[in-house]
């Protein structure tokens, strides 16, 4: 498991504590992430940005992974980006 955000473009208090990170063994097409709370985690393709997993979150809880995944989108997809180069280059 690779963790994307919190980092240095956004900490935890930004993301509300909530953990957005891949599963370093996973597939990276189509391009999605996983939000972690506690032990519950949802799945979002991020092109176009949707939830495709909901796990046990609310509707409500939802929303606000869905605010806080466009608000750092930017840094989602440089953390991403970083990681599966990363992934590539080791073989």
């Amino acid at each position: 498991m690779a963790t994307l955000l919190p980092n240095e473009e956004a900490s935890a208090a930004d993301l509300h504590g909530y953990r957005i990170f891949i599963f370093s063994h996973d597939h990276p097409h189509p391009p999605h992430v996983h939000v972690r709370k506690g032990k519950r985690f949802s799945s979002w393709e991020l092109t176009p940005l949707r939830c495709v997993n909901r796990g046990s979150f609310s509707a409500w809880e939802i929303k606000i992974q869905s605010k806080i995944l466009t608000e750092h989108l930017a840094a989602i997809w440089r953390s991403w980006n970083a990681h599966w180069e990363r992934q590539n280059a080791a073989g």
